[in-house]
């Protein structure tokens, strides 16, 4: 837990824990986002409960790596969907598909 306050993370900002998501911190991937040498779509829901959307973007933008493109759905979720923990959570919002598909078609 240690690692991921010294990373900046509020433990209120992760609202679940596991030795997984524990172990994915100990990653330094601004390291890996600085040396990106692809382009990559990082998108987020405005209203996603389990990474904060604000946070992250605030992080990526800092590192001025011009292959990164930051999307914010407006109204979406962790799972690019509207409403959180339906059953229909792979599908994501139509909004959200045409974001990627748009992103892919300029690349």
């Amino acid at each position: 837990i240690d690692i991921i306050k010294i990373k900046g993370f509020k433990l209120n900002d992760i609202k679940f824990w596991s030795l997984m998501h524990i172990q994915l911190f100990q990653h330094n991937y601004e390291k890996i986002y600085t040396s990106l040498q692809i382009p990559t779509l990082y998108i987020i829901g405005e209203k996603d409960k389990y990474v904060n959307p604000t946070t992250e973007v605030s992080r990526l933008q800092k590192i001025k790596n011009p292959l990164i493109t930051i999307k914010v759905m407006m109204g979406l979720d962790h799972y690019l969907t509207q409403i959180s923990q339906s059953s229909e959570i792979y599908n994501i919002d139509t909004s959200a598909t045409k974001t990627i598909m748009n992103w892919i078609e300029k690349i």
